[in-house]
């Protein structure tokens, strides 16, 4: 999958999930996720979606370092990490730990949003909440902090 924004995860849905905490996986995800990927916990109360490939070198990396190194921040919070698959359905079971972490319930919705390499998968109601950190003046700041400063000028 690599950084090439044609092959990357991309977009933002709202998808509903079942009785069971099934996700129906966005046909536009399917084809570059492959029918087997790791689901995790991510900072802010959201799942992360990997591809097996992606995952592996994150994985290699999160246990290269020493014991109480800053890595075992990531290693304790990526802990609850499941390798899970679709089903013929493209749906997958999202694990109760992570529901819960995420405050998912089923029968809920969700979002999706599609960032590059991952896909993050936000309870509505916390997603909403997040999304008043998006005032102009925090959207500045990061642009120019990235060098990007020059494209948010009006």
């Amino acid at each position: 999958m690599g950084n090439d924004i044609n092959n990357g995860f991309w977009g933002e849905s709202e998808h509903g999930i079942d009785d069971k905490g099934r996700l129906l996986v966005p046909l536009q995800y399917r084809e570059n996720l492959g029918n087997e990927f790791v689901v995790t916990r991510g900072p802010d109360r959201v799942i992360l979606v990997f591809r097996l490939d992606a995952w592996e070198q994150i994985e290699g990396a999160l246990y290269r370092d020493e014991m109480g190194s800053k890595s075992r921040i990531l290693q304790r919070l990526f802990s609850s990490r499941f390798e899970v698959s679709m089903d013929g359905r493209g749906r997958f079971s999202i694990p109760k730990v992570l529901r819960e972490w995420a405050q998912i319930e089923p029968g809920g919705c969700v979002i999706l949003l599609g960032q590059g390499r991952t896909i993050e998968i936000w309870s509505q109601k916390i997603w909403k909440q997040y999304q008043d950190n998006f005032t102009s003046a925090n959207t500045l700041e990061a642009a120019a902090e990235m060098g990007l400063g020059e494209l948010f000028r009006l």
